[in-house]
């Protein structure tokens, strides 16, 4: 009874992967992928979120502690021209910039705007990753594709 129950939630969770694999198909087509909204490329996208689902397993700790790494720098970034933009404002208030820019309404901008992040992409990523109770365990020799154990 137990190997049944245990074949049918393999059967639930490939299932799930492969309805998860055709969002992630169509999100290609209908998201901005095709009309260049986003900075990375389909296959940079799809390799990220890789290495974001499979951060625990230690073929992608690396990678995951750069595109953190990438993410963390971005937010620092943020914060840096948020804490820049605070600081004009205090300074010369709203006149025009020292570069000949808007001054405190332009730096303003860029600290609401998704376009100034160098590495956006990464932080929309998460919306895509599938939970952890969901995904198969992957054993030697095993794929994790097929619905019963090793012998």
């Amino acid at each position: 009874m137990k190997e049944e129950e245990e074949r049918e939630m393999k059967k639930g969770r490939l299932q799930q992967h492969r309805e998860t694999k055709h969002s992630f198909e169509e999100f290609k087509v209908k998201s901005g992928y095709m009309k260049k909204k986003f900075r990375l490329s389909f296959e940079a996208a799809q390799g990220a979120i890789m290495i974001i689902q499979k951060r625990d397993d230690p073929r992608f700790h690396t990678s995951y502690q750069l595109v953190s790494l990438l993410m963390d720098l971005d937010s620092l970034l943020m914060h840096w021209r948020n804490n820049h933009s605070l600081f004009v404002h205090r300074m010369i208030g709203s006149k025009i910039g020292t570069g000949g820019s808007g001054g405190y309404e332009y730096l303003k901008q860029t600290v609401q705007s998704d376009s100034y992040r160098i590495y956006a992409d990464l932080f929309k990523f998460s919306s895509f990753i599938i939970p952890r109770r969901c995904m198969m365990t992957e054993h030697a020799g095993n794929t994790g594709t097929t619905d019963d154990k090793q012998s």
